[in-house]
């Protein structure tokens, strides 16, 4: 197989990949719509971008730096995990204790207890570079799952509302 041919697959892999997750994503907010009242749905969209706020301001591109090295070891990975896991405590605990201003600065009382709620389950979107299987001649690509190791709170919707 030349290499043209494996970028392609590669690519069409990763794009089948992001096409599911957000599948996914769309299909549990479908769900979501039709078992909250409108009042209650509102209150998690203003949830969702809190968090996705806090997401996106401690994104720290760590599958990138992976990806750039030459050569990657054990340790790179093991490094990556701990800082992706540190940084989805981190965000976990900033929804969390934020919670009471944010609710004062969109003015809703609810969403205190959604964020709260919100913040504490881990969520299935999380993701950690994953070590790569060894080539036949003994090197290791330096390819992550499926983008940005971002280790996020569980926002999904699976959280009990209060």
């Amino acid at each position: 197989m030349s290499i043209g041919s494996k970028v392609i697959r590669g690519g069409l892999l990763l794009l089948v990949g992001q096409f599911a997750v957000r599948a996914i994503r769309v299909g549990s907010l479908a769900v979501l719509g039709r078992l909250l009242a409108p009042s209650d749905y509102g209150v998690f969209a203003l949830a969702l971008v809190v968090i996705g706020l806090f997401d996106l301001l401690s994104d720290l591109q760590i599958s990138a730096a992976i990806i750039r090295m030459r050569k990657v070891e054990d340790h790179h990975f093991d490094t990556a995990f701990l800082i992706s896991f540190c940084r989805g405590l981190g965000v976990a605990a900033a929804v969390f204790f934020s919670a009471p201003l944010a609710a004062h600065l969109l003015g809703d009382v609810r969403l205190e207890s959604m964020l709260r709620w919100l913040a504490l389950p881990p969520s299935s979107t999380t993701r950690t570079p994953r070590r790569p299987k060894p080539r036949r001649q003994g090197t290791w690509t330096a390819t992550t799952a499926n983008g940005d190791p971002a280790t996020t709170p569980g926002f999904i919707g699976l959280a009990p509302f209060p």
